[in-house]
């Protein structure tokens, strides 16, 4: 079982969390999600903490001691998992804010997962507005993620990142997209993918 961005819930959640099993990794995916890890950790001391490396790892173990780079999960979990670099985050490759996690699913397919870098809120607000947060209206009333405006303040190159959606978009293999905010989205998967790149170029 592996935790990503561990984050304090009422305890009938953790119960039926634990109802799954118990955690083998925590990963902790940038130093803003990093408060309740160490809550997690006293909680299942057998956990291995994972991070991205460099300023990030610091930032976590300032919380929690990182046991492990995150991106050696793409070599557990009977290939089960797999660490994705974002395109356009950073320039050299190695100080990304964040990266992406793709969880493999019972019928074969794969989730795709971020924290901050996607959002998809449905309602208009300041707030929304402020933080860029509000998915991207789809013509039949839905929406989809959208790279928030803070998200781009820490983009080395907002063009690569869209090359690197659509990318993504040509898959036909990702059967959802999770992010910490927002509605995770399970339709038309391929058409959000090309909408994000769209809202980046």
């Amino acid at each position: 079982l592996i935790i990503l961005s561990p984050t304090a819930v009422p305890e009938d959640v953790m119960s039926e969390m634990e109802a799954l099993g118990e955690p083998d990794v925590l990963i902790v995916p940038n130093t803003y999600h990093r408060t309740d890890a160490a809550v997690f950790k006293a909680r299942y001391p057998k956990c291995k903490v994972a991070s991205p490396p460099r300023w990030i790892k610091e930032g976590v173990n300032e919380v929690v001691e990182v046991d492990m780079d995150a991106r050696e999960l793409t070599n557990r979990h009977d290939g089960s998992v797999r660490v994705v670099q974002i395109g356009g985050l950073s320039e050299t490759g190695d100080d990304d804010f964040e990266f992406a996690y793709e969880f493999k699913c019972a019928d074969g397919k794969w989730a795709y997962a971020v924290t901050d870098t996607l959002f998809n809120f449905p309602e208009k607000g300041f707030m929304n507005w402020v933080f860029g947060s509000r998915g991207i209206l789809q013509p039949d009333g839905s929406c989809t993620p959208r790279v928030g405006r803070i998200s781009k303040w820490f983009m080395h190159s907002t063009t690569n990142c869209s090359k690197f959606y659509r990318e993504m978009a040509k898959r036909e293999d990702v059967c959802m997209i999770l992010m910490a905010h927002g509605d995770i989205a399970t339709e038309n998967i391929q058409t959000a993918f090309n909408s994000i790149a769209d809202d980046l170029s």
